[in-house]
C-alpha cells in the first residue's frame, strides 16, 4: 500500500475478498477527508478494543478522550496482527 496523501485501495485485495472496490474507495476517502479536518484541530484517532476514540494531547503530551464513538466493533487498537498477502497489501 503506498502512504499518499489520498486513498488508496487494493482493486485485487477486495475482489479477492467479495468487495466492491468503488464502494471501498469512497468510505476510505470519506474517512481521510474527516480525518484530515480532526487533524486541522488537534485531534488523534485511537482505536480501542471495540471503541473508537477522539483524543487530544494535554500540556504534558498525555492523550485525553474527548469523544467515543459508537461501539460498533470495528475499531483496531494496533496490535499489529495484519499481515502482508502476496501483493504485498
Amino acid at each position: 500500500m503506498s502512504y499518499q496523501n489520498r486513498a488508496t485501495v487494493s482493486e485485487e485485495q477486495c475482489e479477492r475478498h467479495g468487495l466492491d472496490p468503488k464502494e471501498v474507495l469512497k468510505i476510505a476517502q470519506g474517512i481521510t477527508r474527516y480525518m484530515r479536518k480532526a487533524q486541522k484541530i488537534g485531534l488523534e484517532l485511537f482505536g480501542n478494543s471495540g471503541t473508537g476514540l477522539l483524543c487530544v494531547r494535554d500540556e504534558s503530551d498525555n492523550k485525553v478522550i474527548v469523544a467515543e464513538l459508537a461501539p460498533l466493533g470495528l475499531y483496531d487498537g494496533g496490535e499489529e496482527t495484519w499481515h502482508d498477502d502476496t501483493s504485498g497489501w
